[in-house]
């Protein structure tokens, strides 16, 4: 091993997943974000999109690690992802969660602004639970046909 056996051509469109792709777009971004002398925000829809679930735990805690982010730089994601929904990876005040209204008006609240939560909670059984709401209402989208005939579905 370590024998050096020629060069190798990486052809990202081919032969990587969408993952590693996914993680060389940023990478640069990344870089420029923990090496620059002032404060940022960088903004990621559905951050957890292609990513594996262990490697959204390791870059997140890249942005909670004041010695890798020096310039406190602000990562604001949208997940589904709730292996992060723990208290050893993010804090409280990390957590935000955007909830439809009955209007369709969108609640935007912190789980820090939630009463009776302990610090140390499991944030992923919880929330699963219905406990912070921002759950999907999936009965609103089916009509009472669709209900009535949900058990002949497939046959």
């Amino acid at each position: 091993m370590g024998d050096n056996i020629g060069d190798v051509t990486l052809n990202m469109l081919h032969n990587e997943s969408d993952g590693t792709q996914k993680l060389f777009d940023i990478a640069g971004l990344l870089i420029h974000a923990f090496n620059i002398k002032v404060s940022g925000l960088i903004i990621l829809d559905e951050i957890d999109r292609n990513f594996h679930p262990s490697l959204l735990i390791k870059l997140i805690s890249l942005f909670n690690n004041p010695e890798i982010n020096r310039s406190n730089v602000q990562l604001l994601f949208s997940s589904h992802d709730t292996n992060i929904m723990n208290p050893s990876i993010m804090r409280r005040d990390q957590f935000y969660f955007a909830e439809k209204g009955e209007k369709e008006n969108t609640k935007i609240y912190s789980l820090a602004e939630l009463k009776g939560i302990r610090n140390d909670a499991d944030f992923a059984k919880q929330y699963l639970a219905g406990f912070y709401g921002s759950i999907p209402v999936l009965s609103d989208y089916l009509n009472e046909n669709e209900i009535e005939h949900a058990g002949t579905l497939g046959n």
